[in-house]
């Protein structure tokens, strides 16, 4: 299990079969008190290929053994670990409370990397909590952490979430630039999942300065990426910007065909944020298909969701558009 798993990147089908044995294998470690990397390469493989339930019990029971041992280097990780399935499932709170328990333990510990990690994924809550500019204080200390200790991976991690939030704020050719740092870093290590994400985001400001086919093409070469590598995330994301570019070239089909595909996955994901995205822009594919129906399901699922998620400019925005289709349906 072990070998099978420390290379999980390329043999990810043959994983994703023998998840549900990580953990009997790793109470045969934990009953001699010995430690494993399987827990760690097991929660990476099921988070990568969508299989976060399993991920999420290693995680938990890695926890209560490095209690137990009183290992606090390990358990910093574990929380850490929990909390990315939980800020995946849109359990905003417990996740970021986790994060903090992480980055108490690594100051303590003097663990930077585990610091740097902490302060990125906090910084991910503090977006989708509408506050970009403390979101991207801490990916500057973030940033800093990976120069100090020579880690590219998270340097390139780094300026491709700092590039995100500049993008929120409309500083478009800032943002492209650092997507550009991010895609030179992941050709030079061969991080091909690092390189994926940065096509999806540099098609995103290629789509808003212009034409499709650029886009489309920086699309179409993720998805060919996360199907290589079994990430259904990523995947869902390009299923979901595909189908706006088609959507703006009125190829309606084509885009629901696509939203259909997104939908399926952030079901299966638990990915509860992406999906209210899909309902809302799968919604305004509907209005222009002028499927009334269709059109108020989609809006009222993801009114829902993002009241849930208590996400106010998104709930706010789509409440107001639900009100005008329904106040059309009544003047007709």
């Amino acid at each position: 299990m072990e070998r099978l798993f420390g290379d999980w990147e390329r043999r990810w089908r043959d994983c994703r079969e023998c998840l549900p044995e990580v953990i009997p294998a790793l109470q045969h470690f934990w009953s001699k008190r010995e430690r494993s990397r399987l827990a760690y390469l097991g929660f990476g493989a099921g988070l990568r290929i969508g299989e976060l339930e399993i991920a999420f019990r290693v995680v938990q029971r890695e926890e209560a053994f490095c209690l137990q041992l009183g290992d606090k280097d390990g358990l910093q990780a574990s929380y850490g670990n929990q909390a990315m399935i939980l800020q995946d499932w849109g359990r905003w709170e417990e996740a970021m409370a986790l994060y903090k328990k992480q980055e108490v333990l690594c100051l303590e510990l003097g663990n930077e990397l585990g610091l740097q990690r902490s302060y990125c994924n906090q910084a991910g809550i503090l977006q989708d909590w509408g506050r970009p500019e403390e979101a991207m204080a801490l990916h500057k200390k973030e940033e800093a952490l990976c120069l100090e200790l020579g880690n590219k991976h998270g340097l390139q991690a780094s300026y491709g979430n700092q590039a995100i939030i500049l993008q929120v704020l409309g500083r478009r050719e800032e943002a492209f630039k650092l997507f550009k740092k991010q895609e030179t870093l992941c050709m030079e290590l061969g991080d091909k999942d690092g390189l994926q994400r940065s096509y999806g985001n540099q098609a995103m400001i290629l789509h808003a300065w212009g034409g499709p086919e650029e886009p489309m093409e920086l699309l179409k070469k993720q998805e060919a990426l996360c199907l290589e590598l079994g990430n259904k995330d990523s995947l869902q994301r390009s299923y979901g910007n595909q189908a706006g570019i088609l959507q703006d070239c009125d190829r309606l089909e084509e885009a629901l065909t696509l939203r259909k595909k997104q939908e399926a996955f952030c079901l299966q994901l638990g990915k509860r944020s992406d999906l209210a995205y899909c309902y809302w822009n799968w919604g305004r594919l509907a209005r222009k298909q002028r499927d009334r129906n269709a059109e108020r399901e989609k809006l009222s699922a993801a009114l829902d969701i993002f009241t849930e998620l208590n996400m106010p400019w998104e709930r706010d925005t789509v409440r107001a558009e639900l009100e005008k289709t329904t106040a059309a349906d009544r003047a007709t």
